[in-house]
């Protein structure tokens, strides 16, 4: 909604080298393809508020008249023409919310109807989580006939394709990570993390991955790097993947500090992919443990919706794996738990340390602390506060919903020593969300100190400044240090 900034739509002449706006200033362009002369797109005007769904129109290059195919019903991650078919990657948001996974549609390029061709249940694009991705990569590509997506399936990539008719096909689908790919003919590449590597370029052939970069290996010399060893449990009925960190030099006689990272999202996963920080802390002597509870991308439209759910079961699940973890290493001293993680990871950060008093201390970072005041603030707009709290605030019944799943509420049960991350130019977890917190607790007598980055947005851990990066990490473990007595 920032104002006047669109994804808009301009036809190119390469002879007179000048670009001709095909679409209104105020209009969003979600996706399109093409077929000749007609373009297909699907979009919405953005306004004061926005509801996600955007009409499917095609346009005549010729003339640059648009017509309305479909209207405002559907929100559209992706549009394939593929045999004279119009497929459509689309949701109607009406049984999960605005987080609701898209199925495929075969749309009818003259009446506009849509017939439904898939039942899958999974996400557009990676969801693993890593910091160490070096940028963005494709997701989607339309090829030979079909149209190839990456999806995310419990804790790992798949690379599958559609055709025309809406037979799908998985051409991979093990551990690891993919985030960036290209298909030509017969040729596929990938880029990704396998293996606890760093991104390297593989080739796709005969069912497996022939590694052709070797980029990184310098990088990994005489470093020790942590494999994630498995970790499952059931909380809640749900099944919960987990994973644990060993420290370098692992002894099972001595006894160990752990820190406990929380992961973004909440729609997203954690698994096989390499994180920088969690492998600093493993070389430092600390266990690291990770989990993916409810909320989490990979596991369909039923365990991902939030809705009137934060802080509950996800809550549960993280401290129930929490529990499996110091039952299953004796060796990690209880006394010594450290807590961290940004986004949604800051928000439940800031939910267990007021919920509980069993870690020594905490980090979080880019977080939600009051949803009331993230209604207005963030860029996400209001929408995604009543989609998530499942209430607005405008009458008692959803204003108390929405002051019910923020930690704020709770502060004054918070003793853990904190610290705050947090960017002046975040407009996702805007900084007021971090001074909330941060004020009533230093008024209340809890040890707080927070660090704020100038310039930097929601994506510093991932994309800052290199400079910041470093400072990032270091105040965190600083304060992992200091409270946890590393030594």
């Amino acid at each position: 909604m920032t104002n006047k900034k669109r994804n808009g739509l301009y036809l190119y002449d390469e002879t007179d080298r000048q670009a001709r706006r095909l679409t209104p200033p105020e209009m969003e362009v979600s996706c399109l393809d093409l077929q000749g002369d007609r373009l297909y797109l699907a979009g919405r005007p953005l306004a004061a508020t926005d509801d996600y769904r955007d009409s499917l129109y095609v346009c005549d290059l010729n003339t640059g008249e648009m017509m309305v195919l479909v209207e405002a019903k559907y929100g559209y991650s992706a549009l394939a023409l593929l045999d004279g078919h119009l497929l459509a990657a689309a949701t109607d948001y009406a049984a999960y919310g605005i987080n609701e996974n898209p199925e495929f549609y075969d749309v009818d390029l003259m009446t506009g109807e849509m017939k439904k061709l898939t039942d899958m249940d999974v996400c557009l694009g990676n969801a693993v989580l890593t910091d160490c991705a070096y940028g963005a990569g494709r997701s989607l590509k339309k090829e030979g006939g079909r149209f190839y997506f990456l999806t995310t399936v419990r804790f790992h990539t798949e690379l599958r394709s559609i055709g025309a008719k809406g037979d799908v096909k998985i051409h991979w689908d093990r551990d690891g990570l993919i985030s960036d790919f290209d298909v030509a003919g017969e040729t596929c590449l990938v880029t990704g993390q396998f293996g606890m590597k760093l991104n390297e370029v593989y080739r796709l052939a005969e069912g497996d991955l022939k590694p052709l970069t070797d980029w990184n290996k310098e990088a990994f010399k005489d470093v020790y790097v942590a494999e994630p060893v498995q970790l499952s449990l059931k909380s809640c009925g749900y099944d919960i993947d987990g994973w644990v960190l060993l420290p370098k030099d692992y002894d099972a006689a001595k006894t160990y500090p752990a820190v406990l990272d929380v992961h973004g999202g909440p729609k997203c996963a954690y698994g096989d992919g390499f994180f920088h920080e969690m492998q600093m802390w493993a070389g430092m002597g600390c266990f690291v443990f990770f989990c993916n509870p409810y909320g989490g991308e990979g596991r369909g439209n039923e365990f991902a919706f939030m809705r009137d759910k934060y802080g509950t079961t996800d809550y549960q699940n993280i401290m129930d794996f929490t529990d499996a973890v110091l039952a299953a290493y004796p060796q990690i001293d209880p006394e010594r738990l450290c807590v961290t993680g940004g986004s949604y990871g800051g928000f439940m950060t800031n939910w267990i340390v007021t919920h509980t008093d069993r870690f020594c201390c905490g980090a979080t970072q880019r977080s939600i602390s009051n949803w009331v005041s993230m209604y207005g603030i963030s860029d996400i707009g209001p929408v995604f506060t009543e989609d998530q709290c499942g209430g607005g605030l405008l009458d008692e019944e959803g204003l108390a919903k929405v002051w019910a799943h923020s930690p704020l509420k709770y502060a004054a049960d918070c003793h853990t020593p904190l610290l705050f991350i947090h960017s002046d130019m975040d407009y996702r977890c805007p900084i007021a969300e971090g001074y909330q917190l941060y004020t009533t607790l230093v008024n209340t007598g809890v040890t707080c100190r927070m660090c704020v980055f100038h310039g930097e947005t929601h994506e510093l851990s991932r994309s800052g400044k290199p400079k910041h990066r470093i400072r990032r990490l270091k105040e965190i473990t600083d304060w992992f240090i200091h409270y946890a007595k590393i030594s």
